[in-house]
């Protein structure tokens, strides 16, 4: 996985607070195979791994910003735009994962 050490060397990861099975951060279908970490409100990464396409929800988020949205494919270093969103209710439902296979979500608050 020399890809997923790349991405997460082009963020300030140091920054990045584990959530695992902290629900006032975030929900997930599968709390086994999702971990989530974030850099309080601006940076939220969960990496989705083992089969299946479900997701979940993004809590505690600035309703009042503008966030950018990716998934990063690990096995191939590649990132795939999701889009932009303004979260409702301090949360943003999580679209469903490209394929059955691992995944990266990468959120970002915008200036």
């Amino acid at each position: 996985y020399e890809k997923l050490k790349h991405f997460y060397t082009n963020l300030a990861w140091w920054k990045l607070v584990p959530r695992f099975r902290d629900q006032t951060w975030g929900s997930f279908a599968d709390v086994s195979r999702s971990l989530l970490s974030s850099d309080g409100q601006d940076t939220f990464v969960v990496f989705f791994f083992g089969s299946g396409k479900s997701t979940g929800a993004l809590n505690h988020m600035a309703s009042d910003s503008t966030y950018l949205a990716q998934w990063f494919n690990p096995r191939e270093g590649q990132y795939r735009d999701i889009g932009t969103f303004r979260p409702k209710g301090n949360q943003w439902i999580i679209p469903e994962r490209p394929t059955a296979e691992d995944w990266v979500l990468l959120v970002k608050r915008q200036a």
